[in-house]
């Protein structure tokens, strides 16, 4: 029998205050973080003091898109992809949503919104590997 890796409410609580402190530490702008379980659905979500409210909306769809596309929401970025041909308003192009996977099973997803792209999935790829370490 496989043991298929699960997301805690504990373990995601902790993620997304790291991405928070590590976020308050760097000096740049405050964001908003979400992590979510295996189906994609929103477990925890921490927003900085000055991080504007739509970042609450970015974030599910953050979530959303690397859960259902089984990759980081970076890899659709700047790939001349259109979130409406997925017909579907969850989608999105931005980068800052990083799935976790073990091996082939999905177990989560980190999401990071409020600064440009590529630093809202610096973010959370840190994040991520904090798991594997």
């Amino acid at each position: 029998m496989t043991k298929v890796k699960r997301l805690e409410h504990a373990d995601a609580t902790k993620l997304a205050r790291g991405i928070v402190a590590a976020a308050a530490a760097d000096g740049g702008g405050p964001v908003t973080v979400g992590v979510a379980g295996a189906d994609g659905a929103l477990m925890v979500l921490e927003r900085m003091d000055g991080a504007p409210a739509l970042g609450v909306n970015v974030i599910v769809a953050k979530l959303d898109t690397a859960v259902a596309g089984l990759k980081d929401t970076i890899e659709r970025q700047g790939k001349g992809v259109d979130p409406s041909d997925y017909n579907d308003p969850r989608i999105t192009t931005f980068g800052g949503g990083v799935v976790l996977k073990d091996g082939p099973n999905v177990y989560g997803a980190i999401a990071v919104t409020g600064r440009p792209p590529e630093q809202d999935h610096a973010l959370a790829d840190a994040a991520r590997r904090s798991l594997e370490g």
